[in-house]
């Protein structure tokens, strides 16, 4: 859990919430592949509004496959270093979100970020797959709920849930019989 907030929610519905280590869990609630299951991060960093027409433009535009989002840390004027994980940001230092180059690494635009979120800032996670050697991004959708306590995530993440466990637990009904007709002799 990161201070006193407990988790978050976004406008396409999904609620966050903070493991013990401080990673996120995202419950996915937005309609689609994915919809109602649980997914970790390694770490999350919150980037304002007026920073995603640029992420959007250079990450999720044309350059997609060419470029590369990177979180991290910087001292006011010493160079970027990449983290796995939003505990280890050092004391004094700026978390980052920057996009680059793939090939030459080059920085094509980035900013300041927090660890913390606010109402109208989007989350950006990270997650790592040691066993892979992968990494997975998720930009998600602008923040529009703060959960102060555990109860009051939790009761957000029951309602979220009913209808499903409500449709799981819901007796299936047969189709009504076809009325046989007689067999011709």
């Amino acid at each position: 859990m990161t201070g006193k907030i407990a988790g978050f929610q976004t406008e396409q519905g999904s609620i966050y919430s903070y493991d013990a280590d401080g990673r996120t869990v995202r419950l996915k609630l937005s309609q689609g592949r994915r919809h109602g299951e649980f997914h970790v991060s390694s770490m999350c960093l919150f980037v304002p509004s007026e920073a995603m027409p640029q992420i959007e433009k250079h990450y999720h535009g044309l350059g997609h496959h060419e470029n590369r989002l990177a979180l991290g840390h910087a001292k006011p004027g010493e160079s970027f270093t990449q983290f796995g994980n939003t505990m280890n940001v050092p004391t004094g230092e700026q978390p980052f979100v920057i996009i680059m180059e793939r090939a030459t690494k080059k920085v094509i635009v980035g900013g300041a970020a927090s660890l913390v979120p606010q109402i109208g800032h989007y989350p950006i996670e990270k997650a790592y797959d040691e066993k892979k050697g992968e990494s997975h991004t998720h930009v998600g959708n602008r923040v529009t709920k703060i959960f102060d306590s555990p109860a009051e995530l939790a009761q957000a993440i029951a309602n979220a849930l009913q209808p499903q466990i409500s449709a799981e637990n819901r007796p299936l009904r047969r189709p009504p019989l076809r009325e046989e007709k007689p067999k011709p002799r």
